[in-house]
């Protein structure tokens, strides 16, 4: 489980870095350091995904001391990091000659568009069905959404908003076999805060673009939730807490 997660932190980054061109705007140890210095889209996602990822790695390394977690709570951190994937687009939002780095990724057909803070993408994936994505930065929030639509249908709505110290975050994805949408929030900082929650919803939830207020409470659900404050943490699944 450990070099399965390990594995896909390092995809997402390597990624990121490769479509950025290496980019270093967010060197200087996490992200205390606000996205809002970022000059493109693609810089800000950049700053979230390096903070994401050093904020989970604090939560794997945990979860590893504990040998009985290994299986179920591994297994209930991998949709939330594997969801940045689909997201892959986002990583050449505003840069010059960034679709380049996308046809490396498989995806043709690419064109970007812009009008104000708001970004389309359209592509083509390796299985030439056509794919829409939107990107709205707004600068002075570091706040990002962006919606990703197939065959006319929002499959993915993903949103981020800087805290002050790290970032609030959520995903909604949607499921055509069972046709609800599983939601996951997270909340993290870059130093002795992860928490991230996860519920099955009928319907797209409240946005969090540019919202202020956000709290650690904002990822607990009735469904699950993980949190790891400072040395502990603590684990709400199938209707029961637990405190390792």
């Amino acid at each position: 489980m450990k070099k399965i997660l390990t594995i896909t932190l390092a995809v997402i980054m390597a990624f990121s870095f490769v479509a950025c061109g290496g980019n270093n705007a967010g060197d200087g140890g996490g992200t205390t350091a606000p996205s809002k210095n970022a000059s493109t889209p693609a810089e800000a996602y950049e700053k979230y995904i390096d903070a994401k990822s050093k904020a989970f790695e604090r939560l794997t390394s945990k979860i590893e001391e504990h040998e009985d977690l290994a299986f179920t709570a591994g297994l209930a951190i991998l949709p939330i990091t594997l969801v940045d994937l689909s997201l892959l687009p986002l990583t050449i939002v505003g840069m010059e000659g960034g679709e380049a780095a996308l046809e490396m990724m498989g995806m043709g057909d690419i064109n970007v568009d812009r009008s104000g803070d708001v970004y389309t993408i359209t592509y083509t994936d390796p299985e030439g069905n056509t794919i829409t994505q939107t990107c709205e930065y707004d600068a002075k929030a570091d706040s990002m959404r962006s919606v990703i639509s197939d065959g006319g249908k929002d499959s993915l709505i993903f949103e981020y908003v800087y805290t002050g110290d790290g970032y609030a975050s959520q995903y909604t994805v949607y499921s055509e076999d069972s046709g609800e949408y599983s939601h996951m929030k997270s909340y993290f900082n870059d130093t002795d805060f992860i928490g991230f929650g996860t519920q099955t919803v009928s319907g797209a939830p409240d946005s969090i673009f540019k919202k202020s207020g956000l709290t650690s409470d904002f990822v607990k659900s009735d469904e699950s939730y993980f949190i790891l404050e400072g040395d502990v943490m603590t684990i709400f699944m199938d209707g029961e807490t637990k405190t390792y």
